[in-house]
């Protein structure tokens, strides 16, 4: 059974358990052992609900600073919008510091400055990531080829150095009210120096804030001129008027994995039952989201699906069959792809095909215990 534990359960549950491989639980508190910092490193792993039984199944990767923090309202934002097709499911890793102020700044402040004596060290987290935690979670778990690194306060001035710094090591950033102003702007510089000499850089960079000053404010919109300047980056930026540093969290979190992922769910117009185009449209869609994201986005089985149904609520049969024909390849083994190409034919006159198709729904429908195999069956009782 999904071991579905609170936060602190789970910590306390799995506070001196190694490194191991992946199970069916869904919140596990990993021990690694750390040639990068001399010493053990925890991480908090969340495995998407289903993950046990989806053995073909891989997942972008989020990856998070102050993972016991940022766990419980990024796993609220990520159910929420995978629920309504807005996302994918995703692997949650979330970093345990020892150090927070040390991990998550770039540099180190002059001795004068007493509020962050241990600052300076956000190489060695970036290092320990890149060397031993990526590696260790893509060989145990199934990840798809998309990084994500997301991070509040000081961990967005984090993820904003780590892609000045290396870029390409994480595709797209969730950074909520990033500390752009830390060593006079010192993060700014880089990325400014980084658009000059890479105008190939590809990433997608979501930031955000709430009523936190004008000095913050200044900070971004010198951010949005230095990325919205570079023609591979995708930028954007949402203000939440009402929060503060420390609320603005959790709705900027759920607008940044809306950002990230936008287009996520193809767009379709008011009235419509699926997009326009047939498969032709929703394949170019994801050509384009899959370029964005830097891997191969699969179009929906379900936006196809619509697409076709939508075909032939304009009486373009020909379109239809085409588009849920595709459907049915790419889909083999589902009895509800069969079936809707089954309609398609019987609509366009193509009876034995229709019957066929329907035959197919059946068999695969009571293979798997579908419970739309009564309509299946009915569908196929009509054609014959």
């Amino acid at each position: 059974a999904r071991l579905a534990l609170p936060l602190a359960a789970a910590l306390a549950l799995a506070a001196s358990r190694p490194a191991a491989a992946a199970s069916d639980e869904e919140i596990r508190l990993i021990t690694l052992k750390s040639a990068v910092f001399g010493g053990e490193r925890q991480l908090v792993v969340r495995t998407p609900p289903g993950y046990a039984e989806g053995a073909g199944l891989r997942y972008p990767v989020l990856y998070f600073t102050d993972g016991p923090a940022n766990l419980d309202p990024l796993t609220a934002a990520v159910r929420f919008l995978e629920r309504h097709g807005r996302m994918p499911a995703v692997l949650l890793v979330g970093v345990v510091h020892k150090d927070r102020t040390n991990e998550l700044t770039p540099t180190k402040l002059a001795a004068k400055d007493a509020n962050f004596p241990t600052s300076g060290g956000a190489g060695a987290l970036l290092d320990h990531l890149e060397k031993e935690v990526m590696p260790w979670v893509e060989r145990t778990y199934r990840t798809a080829p998309l990084r994500v690194l997301g991070g509040h306060s000081f961990g967005g001035l984090f993820a904003l150095h780590a892609l000045a710094t290396r870029p390409g090591l994480f595709r797209a950033f969730l950074t909520v009210s990033p500390s752009v102003q830390w060593d006079r702007g010192m993060v700014l510089d880089a990325l400014e120096a980084l658009v000059k000499g890479r105008p190939d850089l590809e990433a997608t960079v979501f930031t955000s804030s709430g009523d936190e000053g004008p000095e913050l404010a200044r900070g971004l919109e010198r951010l949005a001129r230095t990325l919205g300047a570079a023609k591979g980056v995708t930028y954007a930026s949402k203000t939440f008027p009402g929060e503060d540093h420390g609320s603005v969290v959790f709705p900027a979190q759920h607008a940044g994995l809306e950002a990230v992922f936008d287009g996520w769910r193809m767009p379709v117009a008011d009235g419509d039952l699926g997009p326009r185009g047939g498969f032709a449209a929703v394949d170019a869609h994801y050509q384009g989201l899959s370029r964005r994201l830097g891997y191969e986005v699969a179009p929906p089985e379900q936006i196809v699906n619509l697409a076709g149904y939508e075909a032939l609520r304009r009486g373009d049969t020909d379109l239809a069959v085409r588009t849920l024909q595709k459907n049915a390849e790419r889909h083999p083994a589902s009895a509800n792809a069969h079936d809707s190409l089954g309609e398609a034919h019987e609509r366009a006159g193509n009876l034995d095909d229709a019957v066929r198709e329907y035959q197919h729904a059946v068999d695969l429908g009571a293979k798997a215990k579908d419970p739309a195999l009564k309509v299946y069956e009915e569908h196929l009782a009509r054609a014959t």
